[in-house]
């Protein structure tokens, strides 16, 4: 559940306690725009988030309606919260998509941020959220899965390097050490891959 429900149910009980203040003892005027409330709250959800199809009810009875208001509330927070993690879901994806297309350019997180729309320090925390490792862990994992086909189907070693963004020789063959526990020749060696 959304960490700002209790905050929409404290903003809708003052609103409510200032509408009996205002209104008094006109009960009806009190459900009304209470009801009114609703109504402007549902437009609003549905104005951003297509997908919500909680309609409002009419209650005859105040206790009912807020009662009705506060459940409302309740879904209208999940839908919303959910709305955005869709959001970030989908975003994630096509970040994912990009970088396994464009694994041999140079990609960096502050690209990718600006790409997103978000600072790079809360794209990073919501990188590692959606997809699960850091940013470069899951970059370097992608170009070494890729270099390791290419080994695999005899391509040059140095040529793997250039074609999976690595513009240092020796530092693609320290990062596929570390990565794989092999250097590039001796992964070559233990497929019997022919140089």
């Amino acid at each position: 559940m959304d960490a700002r429900l209790p905050d929409a149910r404290r903003l809708a009980h003052r609103i409510q306690d200032m509408l009996a203040f205002t209104y008094g003892e006109d009960q009806q005027l009190v459900l009304d725009r209470t009801y009114e409330m609703v109504l402007v709250v549902t437009r609003t959800i549905k104005g951003r988030i297509a997908h919500f199809s909680h309609e409002p009810v009419y209650k005859s009875s105040l206790m009912e309606l807020e009662r009705y208001f506060m459940d409302f509330l309740d879904a209208a927070c999940t839908v919303v919260e959910m709305d955005r993690k869709d959001k970030y879901v989908r975003l994630f994806k096509e970040v994912d998509d990009y970088m396994n297309a464009q694994y041999a350019q140079p990609i960096s997180l502050e690209q990718m941020a600006e790409f997103a729309n978000l600072s790079p320090s809360y794209f990073s925390k919501l990188f590692r959220d959606y997809i699960g490792s850091s940013f470069t862990d899951h970059l370097t994992e992608i170009r070494m899965r890729v270099a390791k086909q290419m080994i695999r189907t005899g391509m040059k070693i140095q040529e793997v390097s250039t074609l999976t963004g690595f513009s240092d020789y020796s530092y693609f063959s320290r990062v596929f050490r570390n990565t794989v526990g092999l250097s590039p020749r001796e992964f070559q060696q233990e497929h019997k891959i022919p140089t």
